[in-house]
């Protein structure tokens, strides 16, 4: 199966899970409005996506010249978005120069998410960031078996990384964040 259909199929099942959990649970608890369930869904496909976008800077904005760029801009003016996709699964591990998927942005991240769990009730606003915050989980735990290659990614364009032993801690922590967040959006 190719690349980018495996790593669809991977975030979209693990987020539905979740979703069916949440919701579960809401059913159990009672007295959730039904829009609730209506912005979980659509929250859990937008911040399942939205990240992957990145790959669209990467080829409009941060690498416009390269070959593999101009062949998946010349994909998509040609709306042959399945040529697109398969090369992005080619190509995205040679992808380390990203904009979301590295560790500023995650701690930004994290840092809205919070402002957005405790000041709003808006729960598009929540499910959207719960989902984002879970993909770029999914990709960490799932890059954590290759750390040189996680690493490569995550501090892209910084001075500085972390041991393994840090990027366990990292991965830890990040994973504890989410299960906050995921406490919160069940209350």
């Amino acid at each position: 199966m190719q690349e980018s259909k495996k790593e669809i199929i991977l975030h979209f099942s693990l987020a539905a899970i979740f979703t069916a959990v949440i919701q579960v649970i809401w059913l159990i608890k009672g007295g959730v409005p039904l829009t609730n369930y209506v912005q979980l869904i659509i929250g859990f496909t937008l911040g399942s996506m939205i990240l992957d976008l990145d790959h669209l800077v990467y080829w409009y904005f941060l690498y416009p010249d390269k070959e593999e760029s101009i062949q998946g801009k010349n994909f998509l003016k040609e709306r042959k978005f399945k040529q697109a996709l398969a090369l992005i699964g080619e190509n995205h591990k040679t992808h380390n120069s990203l904009v979301f998927h590295h560790i500023y942005f995650q701690l930004v991240l994290v840092l809205v998410s919070f402002f957005i769990f405790l000041s709003t009730g808006n729960m598009l606003g929540k499910s959207l960031v719960l989902f984002m915050n879970f993909h770029l989980l999914i990709d960490q735990w799932k890059d954590y078996k290759n750390p040189i290659h996680l690493k490569n990614w995550l501090f892209a364009r910084v001075n500085f990384t972390l041991s393994d032993q840090g990027v366990r801690i990292f991965l830890g922590t990040m994973t504890f964040v989410f299960l906050i967040l995921f406490y919160l959006i069940i209350q």
